[in-house]
Parts: C-alpha cells; sequence; structure tokens
C-alpha cells in the first residue's frame, strides 16, 4: 500500500482557520490605523494609555506615509456625504395644507 502524495492528504481545518484570521489581522492592522487612533482617543490620559497612543500615533504616521489609510479616508468621505444627503420635500397638492 503506498501513501498518498502530500498534496492528496487531508487539511487540518484549524490549520486553514488560523491562517485566515492571522491575514485578516494583520489586513485591518495595516489599513484600519484610524480605527486603533479612534479607539485609543477614547481613553483618558492616564501613563499606560500614553504609551499606547505614543504607538498609535507612530503606526499612524507609518501607514498614512505608505498610503495605506487612503482607501478608508476616501469610504468615509463618501459615507459622509452620503450622510448629509435628504430627501427632497413632496410637492404641495392644491387645496391642501401641508401639516
Amino acid at each position: 500500500m503506498t501513501t498518498p502524495p502530500a498534496a492528496d492528504k487531508p487539511r487540518s481545518g484549524v490549520a486553514w482557520t488560523s491562517t485566515v484570521i492571522a491575514v485578516a489581522a494583520l489586513l485591518l492592522l495595516l489599513t484600519n490605523a484610524a480605527s486603533l487612533k479612534g479607539w485609543i482617543a477614547q481613553h483618558p490620559p492616564d501613563a499606560a494609555p500614553a504609551e499606547a497612543r505614543a504607538a498609535v500615533d507612530g503606526w499612524w504616521d507609518i501607514t498614512s506615509s505608505l498610503g495605506l489609510t487612503a482607501p478608508r479616508a476616501s469610504v468615509e468621505r463618501l459615507w459622509r456625504g452620503a450622510q448629509a444627503l435628504t430627501w427632497p420635500a413632496p410637492p404641495s397638492k392644491p387645496g391642501r395644507t401641508q401639516r
């Protein structure tokens, strides 16, 4: 009896899931520095958060200089524009009063 080649062996679901989670976390870390900055800004300025704030500000500077904050800024700009939209007032019908 021969053993199947390595490509034919079943893979572990835990290994695949761990890889997907690690890649997703890395991509979020690289592209979502603004969320870290917003999160740390919610904390009072104590000693430990001050160190974290400095680290987050440094990370923001690095990702911003690499252009990794641009996609989030574009989406946020589009979102703010969509929030500013309003429905037009309905036309008034003759003989009816508006409430």
